[in-house]
């Protein structure tokens, strides 16, 4: 008995293609930041959602730690520059 050829397809969390140019193996990334934009593997914006909020938190943070009086003017120009 021979397998039926479309029941069986490869699974796409362990497909892996590789991709070669002149000759060499070229490496491979799940993810790679491009223009500030995080493109993952999977396509997803998962990545770069979370990589966008902890840059953001990490601005706020500073600013809160480092600022005793906040003004809403001063406190927006200060995260805007950051």
């Amino acid at each position: 008995m021979s397998p039926n050829a479309k029941s069986c397809t490869p699974d796409p969390e362990t497909l892996t293609v590789h991709y070669f140019m002149n000759g060499q193996l070229l490496n491979s990334v799940t993810e790679h930041k491009d223009l500030g934009v995080i493109i993952s593997s999977n396509l997803k914006v998962a990545d770069h959602c979370h990589y966008a909020s902890n840059k953001a938190n990490k601005i706020l943070g500073l600013i809160k730690r480092t600022i005793k009086h906040r003004n809403i003017t001063v406190m927006v120009h200060l995260y805007k520059s950051g």
